[in-house]
Order: structure tokens, then C-alpha cells, then sequence
């Protein structure tokens, strides 16, 4: 039985979530109750195992758009580009909603905000439990597990807080019906996580196993928070610890590759205790997981839709029949006929990079403005053949051409007549060596298979004590942690560098489909907000909090100087706001409210008890009363 059905009891934070009545009906009492599981080390971590399994949901599991690809699509580096999905994140004036937020078949915002509630309850059971178990458990012990269930709750919350901004308050495991949320601030949010990621960086043990937070994935986000927080002396002082304890990967370790790129992202190496630089995973694998691990689909995520026939096809001068199909699997009948003499052969693109489907597309400036001269020999970008794929690189593999058509066998010509739409979703390049993961269990259709899946990593933190120098306006000790990541991947070094532009570009090469990257341009536009520090990427500009999500109340500005994230996606992605339109879908729209996202409209409507407010910027926003802070009471208490 898994666990998350076996803690129905404590389920009613749902009600966040949902105006269903489904929660008020009795549960009744059994030998999974939590007051039979949660009494001793064995039953806590019980509850850490199901924050764990919460946090890999967001990378893996989903085989249409995976959470990690809506925090992708709505930043810089990439945008939606699955062309037959209605409602997809391309109109995000006309998606993004407090009304249109109603499942995840589409965007996975709705996503976030359930599960993040859901992680926070995982998370308060281990904290509110700890009383009880506490009898059979040394004091390092619960010390350390009291740090775990910080750490977990403390990562939800600065998700939440990044996607909608000030959001309820929960330190407590809720046991019975409630209807009574407040909203509470923001900032009085990011002073109670300092505090709890403090104690969880001083607690939790420096070794762990895969996929369970250490002492020093605690340190990075206890660093997010403290730059959040203003606190870049201290930032660095963590940061410099969890380098030096924790060196990044200069040589292959498992595999052999002369690219430690592909090594460093293998899932052997991912595996091997000798990698000091994997300091959060979550983990998907049978001998990790035997009964519970699930497939990444990065492949079919992330790849473009090269079996489109309608899209690939053989050039129109010669005949302009389709030109890539998938193998058919090993003694399965279709027009291919069986075991095609092709299948497993350089011929079958499957084999080589996954079938993809092209939900989370590539933007311009992640495939082409990254990669200058600068980034000639650099392992992570498009000029690496065994790292990046480009179209160019697949094959013409129709067995229907084989003998018929002099392209058969050939690679992949771009057609002169492509349209728009298959522009975007069938024919770009993408870090193949980011998002291979072969599958021994699949002979066709490869999607993505299991591994463990990188959270956080030390060169991570190297870009984040430059990030540090930049606010504190050091730039040549900022330019001193850029450049042992760059040279490490096979970069030429930066000779200097202007701001955060630098950082931002260092991140977006290193980072991809790793970090929470709408997160992270909104930890930045706050900080920039909240400080008044003058932006060098555009001119120097001021902002400040009063304006952040504009000045209206649902309507869809599109205006510099407002926030940061807003200035800088629409600057640099290259496919918002420029009258990009993907076929009956909509054109690639993002105002300057979307920085943060809606709170679902049932979430407010079914809290009678109490106000959550909405997110500013977005209808009914004005209604928003002043945001508790934490240690005031709420009016129903």
C-alpha cells in the first residue's frame, strides 16, 4: 500500500486545494493511523520518505510536461511547444488565471500549489510527531530528523512563496476539518525559514543516503533564503563551507567519456559515492526503489517531435514523403513490417535520442545566444557534437524510402516550407546530454528511463556565492566563482564580467533542467526590489516592491520597469510578445503580473472561514486584505 494511502486522516490540508466535500466524511481508525505509524525513527521517516517521493514528482513521472518543464517554459531558456494541446502555456495572459487554473493537463502551476501544500503536510507530521517518537531516539537523532523535516518544509515554502507570493502559513499537522487560512507576508515567510534552515544546516548529518537531504543540500537552500533575505555575507561564509567539503567533478568517474560533461550527467556516475559534487537527488531506480521508482520521459519532454510525419519530410523537390518514423518494437506488426533490418542501426533515431514529443521547447537565447566564441569548446553547448543534437544530426529513416528515394539513410534536411508550428515543436537542438536517459526496459517509443535526477550540485553553489559578490558589488571575486565553472566545462574564462547578466547566462548553461528557473528570476526580481540596487542589464534601472506586479487589478501590462523577471523574459527568451503564434493555439503571450502565478480561485472560494488572498495583479486582487505575519495570531484564533 503506498504511503500517501495510508495518512488519509491528515488529508483535509486539501481543502487548499479543492471545494469538495469529499474531506468532511469520517475516516475511520486503523493500523496505518498516525497514531500507530508515527511513534518511533522507523515511522518519522516514513514521513520523510513521502517528502521525497513529493520532490521527485516534480522532475519525473509526468510523460506530457513534467513540473520541472512549466518552471522551464514561463523564464527564459525554453516555452511550451506542444502544438495540438489547447490551453497550453503559449497565451499565458489568456491562460494563466485564478480561473483558468483548474488541472495539469497543461501548465503544471495548479501542480506547485497542491503539492507544495502536500510536501508541507508530509513535513509537519515528521515535526509534529518527533514528541512521540522522541522515547526511542537519541537526541542527535532527533535533532537530525527535526533538521529533515525543516529542510522539506522549508523547500516547499520557498517554491510557494517564488510562484505566488505571500501564501497561508502552516507549522502545525492539521488532524481535523479547516476552514479558517489566512495569508501570510512574504518576508515574515523568508524570516521563519532562516531560522528553521539554521538549525537543519547545524543538525542534519553531513552523509546520507541518495535522495535524502544532507548536512549540505541544507546548506544550499539555507543560502537561497539568506540571499532572499539580504544576508550575502552570510551566504557566502555557508557557500564557501559546502565547496570546500565538497569539491565539483573535473575527471570522469564511471564511464570513461573524454566529455565530463556526459559523465557527470550519466546515471552511473549519478549513482557512484565517489561524484562530491551531487549534493541532492532524487532518486527513480528499481535498486533504489524496487516497488515505487518511475520513468524521467526527459526524452520525450524535452526532444523535438521528429516522427511528425506531417513535419519531417524528405524535400519537396524530390518527392516530400514522410521521412522519420519510430522502429517498430521486436516482433510487433506495422507498416514497418517486423524487426526492421534498420531498428538499433545508426539509422533509428529512436535508439540514439529518445522519441520526443517537444513539449518544453528550447527558447533562442538558451539554443543560440549562450554560445558565443567564448563557448567554442564548451562541453554543455550547441558546439559539442557528443552533448548537444541538432535536427541535422537524425536521419531520413522511413523504411517506406528504403530503395526508392536518394534520402533515405541521409540526415535530416530543414525544409524550406516548414511551418511556423512544426517550426517550433519538430525542429530545434537540445542538451542531449542533459536529458538522455536510456531505458533498457523499452525496445521502442524511448521516453526516458529511471536514474537519479540532480536537485543541487556544488557548481550550483559556485554561481551563487557570485551572485553574492554581484549584490555586495564585488565583481572580481564575482568573476573569480564563475570561472571554475566555465573552465571546467571547457569554456574560455570570462575576463570580466557587468552584472548579473553573467550569472544568469552561467546558470542557464550549467543549470538547465535542474534548477527551478521561474523560481529563480523571481528570488532575483524580488531581491532587486527589496534592495533598490540599480540593474546594469537595463541601463541601470530602480525597482521597487509598490509596483512589482503592476498597478491593475487583471490586466495584462506589458511595460519595462516593473519587475525584473518580467523585463528580462521578455528581453532575452525570444518568442514571448514577438507575435509568435502557435497555430489555433494562441501566440506567445506573458504580461508583467505573470512573475507570479494566480491562487486557483476554488482554493479562496472554499476557505469561508477565513481570507487567502489573491496574488497582485490578477482579478479580484484588490480585495486582498494586509498579510499576517508569522507570530500574530489570525482572526479566528
Amino acid at each position: 500500500m503506498k504511503f500517501r494511502n495510508i495518512i488519509g486522516i491528515v488529508a483535509v490540508i486539501l481543502v487548499l486545494t479543492s471545494c469538495s466535500k469529499d474531506w468532511l466524511k469520517p475516516m475511520p481508525l486503523s493500523f496505518f493511523s498516525p497514531e500507530n505509524t508515527y511513534i518511533d525513527e522507523d515511522g518519522i521517516y516514513s514521513a520523510i520518505t513521502a517528502c521525497e517521493r513529493n520532490m521527485r514528482h516534480l522532475f519525473f513521472g509526468s510523460s506530457d510536461n513534467a513540473p520541472i518543464c512549466t518552471q522551464l517554459e514561463l523564464s527564459d531558456v525554453a516555452v511550451f511547444g506542444k502544438s495540438d494541446e489547447s490551453m497550453g502555456l503559449t497565451d499565458i495572459d489568456a491562460y494563466l488565471t485564478p480561473s483558468h487554473i483548474v488541472d495539469n493537463s497543461k501548465g503544471r502551476c495548479l501542480w506547485f500549489w497542491n503539492e507544495g501544500w502536500n510536501g508541507i503536510k508530509y513535513a509537519n507530521i515528521v515535526l509534529n510527531r518527533l514528541s512521540v517518537a522522541a522515547e526511542t531516539m537519541s537526541e542527535e537523532d532527533l535533532n537530525a530528523v527535526r533538521g529533515q523535516g525543516y529542510f522539506h518544509r522549508a523547500y516547499r515554502y520557498f517554491n510557494l512563496i517564488n510562484e505566488f507570493g505571500d501564501v497561508p502559513w502552516l507549522d502545525f499537522e492539521i488532524q481535523e476539518p479547516k476552514l479558517d487560512f489566512y495569508t501570510y507576508d512574504r518576508w515574515s515567510i523568508l524570516e521563519q525559514l532562516e531560522k528553521d534552515m539554521e538549525y537543519a544546516y547545524a543538525w542534519v548529518r553531513e552523509v546520507e543516503p541518495r535522495g535524502r537531504a544532507n548536512k549540505w543540500s541544507c546548506g544550499i537552500l539555507y543560502m537561497k533564503i539568506l540571499m532572499s533575505n539580504g544576508k550575502f555575507d552570510e551566504a557566502i561564509k555557508v557557500g564557501q563551507e559546502i565547496i570546500a567539503a565538497n569539491p565539483m567533478v573535473t575527471k570522469p568517474i564511471s564511464n570513461g567519456y573524454s566529455n565530463l560533461m556526459l559523465d557527470l550527467n550519466s546515471i552511473d556516475t549519478k549513482k557512484n559515492l565517489l561524484n562530491t559534487e551531487g549534493l541532492l537527488y532524487i532518486v527513480s531506480l528499481p535498486e533504489f526503489n524496487a516497488t515505487d521508482s518511475e520513468k524521467s520521459y526527459t526524452m520525450r519532454n524535452g526532444t523535438p517531435y521528429w516522427a511528425k510525419g506531417s513535419a519531417i519530410k524528405t524535400p519537396a523537390y524530390v518527392d516530400e514523403k514522410t521521412g522519420a518514423t519510430v522502429a517498430a518494437a521486436n516482433g510487433t506488426q506495422n507498416s514497418l513490417g517486423n524487426n526492421d533490418p534498420d531498428k538499433d542501426s545508426y539509422l533509428d533515431n529512436d535508439y540514439w535520442v529518445g522519441r520526443g514529443i517537444g513539449c518544453c521547447r528550447p527558447s533562442n537565447y538558451y539554443q543560440y545566444d549562450l554560445w558565443t566564441d567564448a563557448e567554442r569548446e564548451d562541453m554543455r553547448g550547441r558546439y559539442n557534437s557528443e552533448s548537444w543534437r541538432k535536427m541535422e544530426d537524425l536521419y531520413y529513416n522511413n523504411t517506406g524510402l528504403r530503395g526508392k528515394n536518394k534520402y533515405y539513410g541521409q540526415h535530416l534536411v530543414r525544409p524550406d516550407n516548414m511551418s511556423v508550428v512544426d517550426s517550433i515543436r519538430c525542429w530545434f537542438s537540445w542538451p542531449h546530454y542533459k536529458l538522455w536517459v536510456p531505458d533498457p526496459s523499452v525496445t521502442s517509443d524511448r521516453r526516458g528511463g529511471e536514474s537519479p535526477w540532480y536537485v543541487y550540485r556544488t557548481a550550483e553553489v559556485y554561481l551563487m556565492i557570485a551572485e553574492c559578490y554581484y549584490w555586495k558589488g564585488d565583481l572580481a571575486n564575482e568573476l573569480a566563482y564563475i570561472n571554475p565553472v566555465r573552465v571546467r566545462a571547457g569554456a574560455n574564462p570570462l575576463t570580466s564580467v557587468t552584472g548579473i547578466t553573467e550569472v544568469l547566462n552561467e546558470r542557464a548553461r550549467e543549470l538547465y533542467y535542474e534548477e527551478l528557473r521561474h523560481d529563480e528570476l523571481v528570488r532575483i526580481a524580488f531581491t532587486y526590489a527589496k534592495t533598490g540596487k540599480a540593474c546594469e542589464a537595463f541601463g541601470g534601472r530602480i525597482y521597487d516592491m509598490a509596483k512589482f506586479s503592476g498597478n491593475s487589478d487583471g490586466e495584462n501590462l506589458k511595460q519595462e520597469g516593473y519587475n525584473f523577471y518580467w523585463d528580462w523574459v521578455n528581453k532575452v527568451n525570444g518568442i514571448f510578445n514577438r507575435g509568435v503564434v502557435l497555430g489555433s493555439y494562441g501566440e506567445y503571450k506573458i504580461s508583467v503580473h505573470h512573475a507570479l502565478w494566480p491562487v486557483p480561485e476554488s482554493a479562496i472560494t472554499s476557505n469561508t472561514g477565513g481570507v487567502i488572498n489573491q496574488t497582485p495583479g490578477y482579478v479580484t486582487s484588490s480585495k486582498r486584505i494586509t498579510p499576517l505575519r508569522i507570530g500574530e495570531n489570525s482572526p479566528s484564533e
